[in-house]
């Protein structure tokens, strides 16, 4: 019983150093990690997390938290915010017309089989409202995320490894890539 209180009372005190947060994947469970950090935000609103990674959707929350420059607390109810407004609409093309192409397109390359290399199709929903959203809330700066640079560079950030990055070669944000492999360490 004694370590346990050692250990809470170094977290509380701001001691402890190389923090980790690993954050699972899936839609839901990205959401529900909000809440969670909301809870230790409030109680820790300074706590600083050196090590972030994430997977799928919780890698989208470990990009946001690794760029964002504010305080913990700062940074999750930001984070909150952009998940309580968050609509299908701003994930996916839903709209009848995108649906049906997509459709079409995932019914023409199993009829076609090999041939059907020429017809690029990702997904079955057109996810480039997503990309869109990223572009907004992360705010890259030719390519470059500056936040997490400015992180990595104050030692506020000592690490951050992502098992998915979003976006393709010529998209700005396929620089999440080179963040996982820790070009800036």
């Amino acid at each position: 019983m004694l370590e346990r209180r050692e250990t809470r009372g170094a977290w509380k005190d701001g001691n402890m150093t190389d923090l980790a947060l690993v954050m699972t994947g899936g839609g839901a469970r990205a959401a529900y990690q909000v809440g969670f950090l909301r809870c230790i935000a409030r109680r820790y609103p300074d706590l600083n997390i050196s090590i972030i990674t994430g997977v799928s959707a919780g890698a989208l929350n470990a990009v946001f938290l690794a760029n964002h420059t504010g305080r913990f607390r700062d940074k999750v109810e930001d984070l909150a915010a952009i998940w309580a407004a968050l609509t299908p609409e701003q994930i996916f093309c839903v709209d009848p017309y995108s649906i049906a192409r997509s459709v079409l397109a995932w019914g023409l390359r199993v009829l076609m089989g090999k041939a059907s290399r020429a017809i690029r199709v990702r997904s079955l929903l057109d996810s480039s409202p997503l990309h869109a959203l990223l572009e907004r809330v992360l705010r890259p700066v030719e390519g470059r995320l500056p936040g997490i640079e400015h992180n990595l560079s104050s030692g506020n950030l000592k690490r951050m490894f992502l098992l998915r990055a979003w976006g393709r070669v010529e998209n700005p944000l396929f620089i999440l890539i080179f963040y996982a492999e820790g070009v800036w360490s």
